[in-house]
């Protein structure tokens, strides 16, 4: 899970498969490729994963770290016997 730091990496992410992404999920809001959203978001990631209620992460380039390569969303988590 990137920490609020890289969020810079996300966008760029994002910025670089918009024409793939945009249209596989939820509309972007307006602010979706801005430094100050992602930040906001991966503090929200970390904080539901804490609450074992989801886990979003990204896969990072192994021979450029700083490259976000694609991404993984596992949410309505739910730890306890069904």
């Amino acid at each position: 899970m990137p920490d609020p730091s890289e969020a810079e990496a996300v966008v760029n992410y994002y910025k670089k498969n918009r024409e793939h992404l945009i249209n596989l999920g939820p509309a972007w809001p307006a602010d979706f490729l801005t430094v100050a959203y992602w930040e906001n978001e991966l503090q929200k990631n970390q904080r539901e994963f804490q609450d074992d209620r989801s886990l979003r992460f990204f896969l990072f380039d192994r021979a450029n770290p700083e490259v976000v390569v694609g991404s993984a969303n596992l949410s309505n988590v739910v730890r306890s016997a069904a």
